[in-house]
């Protein structure tokens, strides 16, 4: 009996085993991160569901319309592959919805509820794609008015690496709410918004963005010519450490400490000016000034004079805005402290007695832990106030390091692949109607703005073979404004090189549009708080492009070509089916001879032609407009009352 007893207990639990091992194996279907509840599809196309589970296994994959009136029933058998993956492909359906898709085997099955097609784009780049609608220019009243349960928003999890992921880290379909709303990329879904007021279908938003990202590591490491992915890693290390050691030669391998600076006091902050440190100008960032990739302490001085008449007031001091925290002394004295605050103005209240007859010593020290340091703003913002009387302080400043952080840091960001394996890859099998692009701050400087142009025109064919489709639609925004003026050594022609750059994609590339944003943005902040016009150009693009509207005007007049005649050159564009506007007074353009030297220009419209000459140039060899980080007054415009892209003649 006690045998019988063992034995049976021993069949017992021999049966448990093997049915928690089936129901294991059972438990192991997953369906990729894409599909959840208030997913839109691909209409019209042939929509690929994948995901993985236990080789050999079979998986039931069903579309369920919940209105069959309005859509068709369809199911689809797949067994598992050797490699653990799994896919079946639906067949086209008409914009519409809801229906239900429903992924099963013999124990497990996924629901994903309130499923739609219609039209789907990608919204990728970098902090101006991934700033929100709470973040912009009426933010409040927009999110009160934004009922639109068509538009649907998915924000990728961010993730990067060296490995080619599968599947996405994670992320969420969100119904466009007055309260899911403000979440969303503000540029994506302004340009919804907009669209859906010509194009009656469902929207989706695919969000993979990362603020400060360079564009190689949104590239394959095919497309940036890596014969394969470990080559690639090698390449990133090695450059790394010639990053690191080239710091470590400039600067040494410094701390505070190190130049007798402690936790007790600041020596500098009390020190007179030393006349061999380095120069930077301000407002502008260390970065664009010939310290790149500089992250650390740094200290800047300047000494002004102060009026006798004024010794003993009280005063104001402005220094624009940064994004780093920062002490502010002077004459040793502290006279303002500030945490990191995004981009934001500050003043600081200068006491009576700090400020002497004769000259007085202004010291900053930034703590520049990562990104852009330095001071921004307006020329106008850096200035020492007492009544009436205002003292200029943008310009030169004395400079120096005063330590060194973090040189191994690993930055995803700006690590070539790293986020094109993690939040593009995955979804490439994922059909889309078009990609929206917002990206190149993070390559605007050094040599990057130059070569951007080959970057870009590799990065729209890569992500075009990866989504099999030579012609899909790729729409992009130029830089916006900022800086008002040229601040900075060569900083200035930075930014405009890398617009001239975004521009040649519209002939390297077909089926490209570019969205010009310099005149609807604002030169105190990189992060401009107009999105919505930009969403809107973006959106008339969409409709040229992906939705057939063949004769509307999208794009702003495009410069073509030069004809010297005389003392003037003729400029000649494609008018874009709307001819130019006509002003009282064109401003933004600048004229050169033999000498290069370029000066303002005089330019009127001659029909759909303009004609620019300078007095002064009685030779004329090129012509340039908006070639500036802020182009200021800049208004050639077409009668749609689109602007002009910032263009030249030609170069030296």
């Amino acid at each position: 009996m006690k045998k019988k007893f063992l034995y049976w207990s021993f069949v017992g639990a021999l049966g448990m085993l093997f049915l928690l091992f089936f129901l294991q194996r059972g438990m192991s279907l997953k369906v990729a991160a894409i599909f959840q509840d208030h997913v839109v599809l691909q209409r019209g196309q042939s929509v690929p569901i994948w995901g993985w589970g236990q080789p050999g296994q079979q998986v039931d994959v069903s579309l369920e319309p919940k209105d069959h009136n309005l859509g068709r029933s369809q199911k689809e058998r797949v067994v598992v592959g050797k490699d653990g993956a799994w896919e079946v492909h639906l067949e086209p359906q008409n914009a519409g919805g809801p229906n239900r898709l429903v992924v099963s085997n013999w124990i497990r099955k996924v629901v994903v509820r309130d499923v739609y097609f219609g039209d789907v784009w990608i919204c990728s780049g970098q902090s101006n794609m991934t700033m929100k609608v709470e973040e912009t220019d009426n933010a409040e009243q927009q999110m009160t008015l934004a009922n639109h349960p068509l538009i649907r928003h998915f924000k990728v999890k961010a993730s990067g690496g060296l490995d080619l992921r599968k599947d996405l880290k994670g992320g969420s379909w969100e119904v466009c709410t007055s309260e899911s709303v403000g979440g969303f990329t503000a540029v994506g879904y302004y340009f919804a918004e907009s669209l859906r007021q010509n194009v009656d279908v469902p929207i989706g938003l695919v969000h993979a963005g990362w603020g400060s990202s360079r564009i190689e590591t949104w590239m394959s490491a095919e497309a940036l010519g890596y014969k394969r992915q470990t080559e690639a890693r090698e390449t990133i290390e090695k450059q790394k450490s010639n990053d690191i050691q080239e710091q470590l030669n400039r600067f040494g391998n410094l701390t505070e400490k190190d130049l007798g600076e402690n936790w007790f006091g600041y020596p500098w902050a009390v020190a007179p000016i030393d006349t061999s440190w380095d120069r930077l100008v301000l407002p502008g960032w260390c970065e664009l000034q010939g310290f790149s990739d500089l992250n650390g302490v740094v200290w800047l001085k300047k000494e002004i004079n102060w009026p006798g008449e004024l010794e003993g007031k009280e005063a104001l001091l402005g220094l624009g805005a940064s994004f780093d925290d920062k002490i502010i002394w002077i004459n040793g004295e502290v006279v303002g402290k500030v945490k990191k605050i995004r981009g934001i103005k500050s003043s600081y209240a200068i006491k009576s007695g700090v400020l002497k007859h004769g000259g007085n010593v202004i010291t900053v020290r930034i703590n520049d832990k990562k990104g852009s340091g330095g001071l921004h703003g307006y020329p106008g913002d850096f200035k020492l106030e007492c009544g009436g009387l205002v003292l200029p302080l943008a310009g030169e400043w004395h400079f120096k390091v005063g330590a060194l952080y973090n040189q191994d840091r690993h930055e995803t960001c700006k690590t070539p692949t790293e986020l094109y394996n993690h939040m593009i890859r995955p979804v490439q099998k994922f059909p889309i109607k078009g990609i929206l692009w917002y990206q190149g701050e993070s390559n605007a400087h050094k040599s990057d703005a130059f070569h951007y142009r080959d970057l870009f025109s590799a990065l729209i064919n890569n992500w075009r073979l990866e989504w099999g489709n030579s012609e899909l639609p790729f729409l992009y925004v130029q830089l916006a404004n900022i800086g008002p003026f040229s601040y900075g050594r060569d900083d200035h022609f930075r930014w405009p090189l890398l617009r001239e750059s975004q521009g040649l994609a519209l002939k390297q590339s077909p089926n490209t549009a570019q969205v010009v944003s310099f005149d609807v943005s604002h030169p105190k902040s990189i992060h401009p708080a107009n999105k919505r016009d930009v969403g809107v150009r973006l959106s008339l693009a969409a409709r040229h492009l992906a939705y057939g509207e063949t004769e509307l005007v999208y794009s702003g007049p495009v410069y073509q070509s030069y004809r010297v005649e005389g003392s003037k050159i003729r400029l000649f564009f494609e008018t874009m089916g709307s001819s130019l506007k006509p002003e009282d007074e064109l401003k933004g353009f600048e004229i050169a001879g033999a000498d290069k030297v370029f000066h303002p220009a005089t330019a009127v419209i001659d029909g759909d032609e303009i004609l620019v000459r300078n007095e002064h140039t009685k030779t004329p060899v090129l012509v340039r407009y908006a070639w500036a980080r802020s182009p200021k007054g800049a208004n050639l415009y077409n009668r749609a009352g689109l602007p002009a892209a910032p263009f030249r003649t030609g170069r030296w």
